[in-house]
This record gives C-alpha cells, structure tokens and sequence, in this order.
C-alpha cells in the first residue's frame, strides 16, 4: 500500500500535490516566523531598555555619591567604612542625599547599607528600617544591578532600579534608584516599529509571491504528469517484458508478486581477497574492485545476462531467455579469458548451475530487492567455491545444453545442504 491508499500505478499517474502541501506546510511556517519576528523583537526591545535603564542609574549613582561625598566627607567615610551611623550622621547623610535626588530629578530614591540599613528613603519614615527583600539580597550577594517594575499596567508604572556602588572595587552600598518607563519605551517602540514592521510586510509579500508561484507550478505539474503518463505508456512497450509485468502485478498489500522461473545462474568471487585487501591501501583496493566488476557487467549484458547484485567482491547473474545455458557459459568463459589478458590478479573462480528459483521482491516494504532465492542460488555459490582462480565450475546437464567444449572430464562432488552427488565440469580458457 503505497501513501494516500493508492497503487503504485495510481501514485504514477496522480500529480504531486504541490499547491496542497505549500497551503498545509510552507504558509503556517511563514506565518509563524513573522509571529515569532514581532515576538522577539519586543523582547528585545524590552531588554534593551533595562539595559540603557541600568547603565543610566549606574550613571546617577556614581554621581549621587560623589555629591555627598564632596559635600559631607566624614559621614559618607563612616558608610563607606562600615561604620555605624549616629543619629545625626544618619540625618545628615539623608539631608545630602535628598538634596543630591533634587539636584538630579529623581522622583524616588533609597539607599542602603551593607546590613540592609536604610541610609535615605524619599518617604522619611522608612529610614532607618531593615529592607529584607529578594531584590537587594540578591544584589548583595551577586553584585549585579537588578530591575524590577514598580505599579505595572499602571499610569505611574515605574523601573524599580537596584544598582550596586563599589569603592575599589568593594560594594559599600546599594542604591535603589526609580524611574518612569514611558520616555524610552516610546522612542524604542518607535525605533522597533519599522524592524517589525518591514522584514513582516517583505514576507507577506514574498508569501504572496509565492503563492501565485506554486500555483502556476500545480498546474504545470498537472500538465506534464498527463504527459509523463502518456510517455511511459509507450515506453513500456520498450522495455523488457518480465520486468514490464512484474510491476504490472504489484499487489497493494504483498508488493511485487513471486513467481517460479527457470534460469542459469553466474557466480563469481575473487579469489585471496581478503589478503589482497590486507597488502594494497584502500584506493587500490577499490579501482580493482571497479576494473573487475566493469569488466563481468559488461561481458554479462552483453551476452544478455541480468547482474542481479554485487555481494562485496562477489557477482551474481541470471540467464533467463532462451539459449540460456549457452548465453552463461559463454560469458564465463569470456570473463576469465578477459581477465587473464588484461592480468587482473588476484583472478576470480566462478560457478555456473541451472535450475529453478523463486523470483519476487525480497525484504521489508520499505526495502525490497527483486532477486532470486531457491536451491539453484546456494548451488551456484558453492560451485563457484569450488573453482581456483582462473577456473569455471559448470554442472554437467547445463554444460551439455550449452554445446560448449573445451572442459575437462566429468566429476562427482557433494555439495553441503543438498543429499544428491553433483555432477560438474572444470574449464581453465
């Protein structure tokens, strides 16, 4: 069963479905790339802003310090120190430090200590208080700046900004610095805008141009499918019948049928090639592979053999039309001649044996080989065993049935698996 319940005659002759999958596969694709466009590029945006927030409030920290230290030297020591405050140095430091917020038009400031003390708070009743929460610890103890938002979805939304001051390089105190968020966030929307904006309408468009595009490649499709079909019809005919119907009688649930046929049968294996692999590098190992099995192919076809595989250094060919036994011999002979005057060494052994074999598609469904299986194959294989290099193999009745002189006399030999006595003919051409 081929995809969509159809045969494979019916997957031939159906156009491929390009406008259908561009529909359920490319567009939802392209339109979540421009979702996931505009998503990023917020986020982007938004961190962004915090950073410029941030590194703005480093800014008016430093500057807030260096004020109360130039204006109050000895209570900004103690706190840079550690020292604990007086009353008074605490009223004082608060004094310096509003003025420094009013001198830069922050809106709310705090600052703190490194035991959490609140040096100032714009609202004066929190001086003096313990701040404990998860914010200013966690700058404390990794001594990097946090944000936090302040009245979120709100009209006085606010960056709630916690920003570490270090002297040589040791953090001594934490500033708690707010800012409104509306003035950056509308000139970064109005910057992030046309990034959204113009890579999104380019894909809009290159989505409508795609469309007008697979659609008129669906209709060509459909037109060169007809003639495609129209073209194979008639190549058919050209082809070799057993093949042509072979694929005719694909079955929708068992793949292509079997089928008993008579045949000769053509194995051959290089002889020592484990030890020639063993003795050359790899690249000579794999041009000889290529110089043999060029040489068989040809001599095979050209005697109107079928190579059905290549099993490593192996060959393996079946005769099917009439003269067959001829047709197989023939080749064998002319391999081993070809081989010992073009000198490939090391030389090849090869088993000739007729018989009948179980013709079909061999395999799971989604790797099936069309081969031959039956007695007549192992048969083959151990006849082809049997020669020495430079040697053919040939059973007695398809050595008679050929016509072919030329080999020596008659043999009796045992082959593993099989009960009866063999009777073979060796030839060295």
């Amino acid at each position: 069963m081929l995809r969509y319940g159809m045969t494979t005659e019916q997957f031939i002759d159906r156009p491929f479905p390009l406008k259908r999958r561009f529909l359920i596969w490319i567009v939802p694709v392209l339109l979540l790339f421009v979702g996931i466009l505009v998503f990023t590029t917020y986020r982007a945006s938004q961190d962004v802003v915090r950073d410029i927030y941030l590194q703005q409030a480093t800014q008016r920290a430093q500057g807030l310090a260096e004020g109360v230290a130039r204006t109050h030297p000895n209570e900004w020591r103690d706190l840079v120190n550690g020292a604990t405050l007086s009353a008074e140095s605490l009223g004082i430091l608060s004094q310096a430090f509003d003025n420094e917020r009013q001198e830069f038009n922050l809106s709310k400031l705090k600052v703190y200590d490194l035991r959490r003390l609140t040096i100032f708070a714009t609202d004066a009743t929190q001086i003096g208080a313990l701040e404990d929460n998860a914010a200013l610890r966690g700058v404390m103890e990794t001594g990097q700046p946090h944000v936090l938002v302040d009245g979120a979805g709100t009209a006085d939304e606010l960056y709630e900004l916690y920003v570490p001051y270090r002297v040589n390089q040791r953090l001594v105190a934490v500033f708690e610095i707010y800012e409104p968020t509306s003035y950056l966030n509308s000139i970064l929307g109005n910057a992030a805008l046309p990034v959204i904006l113009i890579p999104g309408g380019l894909l809009i468009v290159l989505l409508i141009g795609l469309s007008i595009l697979v659609f008129g490649a669906q209709h060509a499709i459909n037109n060169r499918t007809q003639e495609v079909n129209r073209l194979r019809n008639r190549l058919e005919g050209l082809v070799s019948r057993r093949a042509a119907e072979a694929m005719r009688r694909v079955d929708e649930t068992e793949g292509v049928l079997s089928e008993t046929v008579s045949c000769t049968l053509l194995y051959s294996d290089i002889r020592g090639f484990t030890s020639f692999s063993e003795t050359h590098t790899p690249a000579q190992v794999i041009a000889y592979l290529n110089d043999v099995m060029s040489l068989q192919i040809e001599i095979v076809e050209r005697h109107g053999g079928d190579v059905d595989k290549l099993i490593g250094d192996a060959l393996f060919a079946r005769f099917h039309d009439a003269g067959r036994e001829n047709h197989a011999v023939q080749a064998a002979m002319d391999i081993q001649t070809a081989m010992r005057e073009r000198e490939l060494e090391p030389g090849i052994g090869i088993g000739v044996f007729s018989g009948d074999v179980i013709a079909g598609g061999i395999g799971p469904e989604n790797r099936r080989d069309y081969t031959v299986i039956g007695d007549c194959v192992n048969v083959s294989a151990r006849l082809c065993s049997m020669a020495s290099k430079g040697e053919i193999v040939c059973d007695a009745d398809t050595l008679t049935l050929s016509g072919t002189e030329g080999f020596s006399g008659i043999e009796t030999c045992h082959v593993k698996g099989r009960q009866e006595v063999i009777r073979i003919h060796r030839a060295h051409p």
